[in-house]
């Protein structure tokens, strides 16, 4: 258990109860309080912005949705960190997530180390222009310069929220072109995953203007 947890609160709304209750047991396992809800009316009943809190939120919900709630916190100017899950390898929903601020996507069943890495992301690094990102805007405009034409051609329809197969009919190539395409892309940015991706072609936006 990390001692320098002890001060921040994890609001975890999840509507599967076995879900649930193992992500709380492991966040709690690394020293954060957790504040856990079934459903995001029942934490908007609840919740009182306050710091040192960050929100694990997961996208597909019965009633309003993750991303409905993010939408609504948004609305309200509230800054609180906020990480998605989902078990559904869902581009377009990380996509959406990702532009409305979320500081990460993660997809089920979501590991402890990742989880962590995840927690400390939100909670430590610094908003610039609106966003959190890990990487230099230097850097990463390095990285994406690596991409050939193609490549930038898909990566624009990935930051668009397009999934593979909608790619291959946009371009009229192969899926398997497409997903070649994009493991070059992910290896050339160095991007961890989709929502890395995202959150860096965002970030550099930003700051481009």
């Amino acid at each position: 258990m990390s001692q320098q947890n002890a001060g921040f609160t994890v609001f975890l709304v999840e509507d599967d109860e076995a879900v649930r209750r193992s992500m709380k047991y492991q966040i709690e396992g690394m020293g954060y309080t957790v504040k856990a809800f079934p459903s995001a009316l029942s934490f908007l009943d609840d919740y009182k912005p306050a710091e040192n809190t960050c929100l694990l939120l997961d996208v597909r919900m019965p009633g309003m949705t993750g991303i409905e709630l993010q939408q609504h916190l948004v609305t309200q100017d509230d800054t609180i960190p906020v990480i998605m899950i989902s078990g559904h390898a869902d581009v377009p929903a990380a996509v959406r997530a990702m532009k409305n601020g979320a500081s990460d996507f993660l997809s089920k069943p979501v590991g402890g180390e990742e989880l962590g890495a995840a927690l400390q992301f939100a909670i430590e690094t610094p908003v610039v222009g609106g966003r959190r990102c890990d990487v230099p805007v230097d850097e990463i405009r390095d990285r994406i310069a690596r991409l050939t034409p193609r490549e930038s051609q898909v990566l624009s329809y990935v930051v668009d929220g397009y999934s593979s197969r909608q790619i291959a009919d946009e371009l009229d190539v192969s899926f398997k072109t497409i997903e070649a395409h994009r493991s070059k892309i992910m290896t050339k940015t160095e991007a961890q995953n989709v929502a890395h991706l995202v959150r860096m072609c965002l970030s550099e936006q930003v700051e481009t203007g």
